[in-house]
């Protein structure tokens, strides 16, 4: 049994009837393809590295920017504000 990870929702939402049925990539998968950018600013030098190791590197790399992008949808779930209750007309 699997459990859903928390994905944030889509990324860039988009008006209901809007996007063919496909929400595009998530919000978790945003913040991680962010964090394995900044990451891979950083990576100088990996071409001297054999094929093997780079795919090693590149692995780690995507693990962590994960995480992180699991710390920042928990962080933003924290600091959500409270719905604000419903005004009667």
């Amino acid at each position: 049994m699997s459990m859903k990870i928390e994905d944030g929702g889509p990324a860039f939402p988009v008006l209901y009837g809007q996007t063919n049925g496909l929400d595009g990539m998530s919000l978790r998968d945003w913040f991680a393809g962010q964090q394995a950018a900044a990451a891979m600013t950083s990576a100088n030098g990996l071409g001297s590295f054999s094929k093997a190791e780079r795919v090693a590197a590149f692995k780690i790399v995507a693990e962590i920017s994960y995480e992180v992008a699991d710390a920042l949808l928990a962080a933003r779930s924290k600091s959500a504000p409270a719905p604000s209750p419903a005004r009667s007309a």
